[in-house]
């Protein structure tokens, strides 16, 4: 589609570089989407590591090429563990990803939302609404006049696209937003993904296992985070969508698959992405 020449790599080119590499990825997720993320890392050549013991993660995130920090499930003790392997991450330079899941339903959630943005994530993943509620809590009142109505469930990713901007240009990150048209920005560039399925949203763990993608994606083109994140966004997404599937047990089963399957010129053809 138009303006595709600003990005440097493709989504094959990206997948091609990630096999070769095979990063290692610690997730800290929640015991929910473990089992789908981990299994969607492997599919596609990446090597998961569930740690997430802050006795143990300085001396991991040494061995780790990325991380992906869900914000889920949160309580006290899970607090110290993420911010441990926020802060290693950041004191290392790896790349990481942050989830912030369910950002805007609790003040304590939220918060401790905002204060992962201290440890400086490479991208943010999450919703319209969780993305809108976090650029939100960290952007003064003036200035969010810009950003339309508050958060709510039903925001869509266009709603959402202005605060995601604001906050990739706050944070100097990349920002993307999941939804039935997914946007990644680096607050200058914007891309639209118009691929992927509706029954995505039936299974729990998709989103969560999206965002170690990126950091696969991330941690296989560290020089090209816009176009890694957009890569893993496709790369998902044409996984889905050529299931062709009837029902969310069939998907999960099929886009594994798929993911595993995968070739770059494939990917590539079959890509949807719009600057």
């Amino acid at each position: 589609m138009s303006d595709l020449h600003l990005l440097q790599r493709s989504p094959g080119q990206i997948l091609q570089h990630l096999r070769e590499k095979v990063p290692l990825i610690q997730c800290l997720q929640t015991p929910v989407s473990m089992d789908i993320t981990a299994n969607v890392l492997l599919a596609v050549g990446s090597s998961p590591a569930m740690v997430c013991a802050a006795e143990e993660t300085a001396e991991f995130m040494k061995k780790a090429d990325a991380a992906a920090v869900n914000m889920g499930s949160l309580t006290p003790a899970r607090v110290v563990e993420v911010e441990a392997a926020m802060k290693f991450a950041r004191d290392l330079r790896k790349p990481w990803v942050l989830d912030p899941v369910a950002c805007g339903s609790t003040t304590f959630r939220t918060n401790n939302c905002v204060r992962a943005l201290d440890y400086k994530p490479t991208v943010i993943r999450g919703n319209a609404s969780e993305i809108l509620a976090l650029s939100m809590a960290c952007t003064k009142s003036e200035e969010r006049k810009s950003f339309g109505r508050g958060a709510d469930a039903t925001d869509t990713t266009d709603e959402a696209l202005p605060a995601a901007i604001a906050l990739a240009r706050r944070q100097e990150c990349v920002v993307a937003i999941s939804g039935s048209v997914d946007r990644i920005t680096d607050g200058k560039i914007v891309v639209e993904v118009h691929n992927g399925d509706a029954l995505m949203t039936k299974i729990t763990g998709v989103g969560c296992s999206l965002s170690a993608l990126v950091a696969s994606c991330v941690a296989s083109e560290p020089s090209c985070v816009l176009e890694a994140t957009c890569a893993a966004f496709v790369l998902l997404g044409v996984s889905a969508e050529v299931c062709h599937a009837r029902n969310p047990g069939v998907l999960r089963v099929k886009m594994i698959e798929n993911l595993y399957e995968m070739e770059a010129p494939y990917l590539d053809r079959n890509s949807k992405m719009k600057v």
